[in-house]
């Protein structure tokens, strides 16, 4: 799937479900970072994020996770 239908259904789905996008959005590395960045201050959105840039981080994108968590 595309990034960008992967973010718009984590985003409609409910804070229960939303988890099952993390690996998915997560695999995109460098692009998803930069995407979920920004959902960072959204309190509906943000922990998620922070687990999306957690697990891309662990995949390899290790130095702009920290960045991006700072």
């Amino acid at each position: 799937m595309e990034l960008t239908l992967l973010l718009e259904q984590a985003k409609e789905a409910s804070p229960t479900t939303r988890i099952q996008w993390r690996d998915r959005i997560a695999s995109y590395g460098a692009r998803a970072i930069d995407a979920t960045r920004l959902w960072l201050t959204d309190t509906v959105l943000a922990a998620f994020a922070v687990r999306v840039i957690e697990r891309a981080g662990a995949n390899g994108a290790r130095g702009l996770a920290i960045d991006a968590l700072r």
